[in-house]
């Protein structure tokens, strides 16, 4: 079943992801990114850690099981390990990799983490997994395939710190 939802104006990719996974009606909520940098298949491997438990499955590239068969320019890596790292080291102790686009939620997860999410643009990915890790939701990280898609439209120093 897919629903296009429209919002009124773009309020950065936070709102909509939030749009979207509070107007789902799944038992289990995925969101990704629109250029499948995670390829679809690797959704087996999510599911799996719900299937065990966790509440949130998280896509990782950071991991040893990770393969990343494209990589980023070298300055959006390093920019992105170390946010990963300060996030790692003030709030989100455990977890390598906050901003792989590929999460997985069961719908109770999911209504507790997007409900009273406040931030609307790039960093609501760690938002959401504070506010998992708060309410006692387990989290799982799981290595996945990733490969970088040319034209992003995210900048590093734009976007980084919203």
């Amino acid at each position: 079943h897919l629903r296009l939802i429209s919002l009124p104006r773009n309020q950065g990719k936070g709102a909509a992801v939030k749009a979207g996974m509070l107007a789902a009606s799944g038992a289990r909520r995925l969101f990704t990114d629109a250029d499948l940098s995670t390829p679809l298949q690797e959704l087996a491997k999510l599911e799996r850690e719900l299937d065990c438990g966790a509440g949130v499955a998280i896509g990782s590239r950071a991991l040893p099981s990770s393969r990343v068969e494209r990589h980023q320019p070298l300055h959006r890596e390093l920019m992105g390990k170390s946010y990963n790292r300060l996030l790692r080291l003030l709030v989100l102790p455990g977890l390598h990799d906050t901003q792989c686009g590929f999460k997985l939620f069961t719908a109770e997860a999911a209504e507790l983490c997007f409900s009273e999410l406040e931030c609307p643009r790039f960093g609501f990915d760690a938002e959401v997994l504070l506010r998992a890790r708060l309410d006692g939701i387990p989290i799982a990280e799981v290595g996945v395939t990733w490969y970088n898609a040319a034209g992003t439209t995210v900048s590093s120093f734009g976007d980084g710190g919203q």
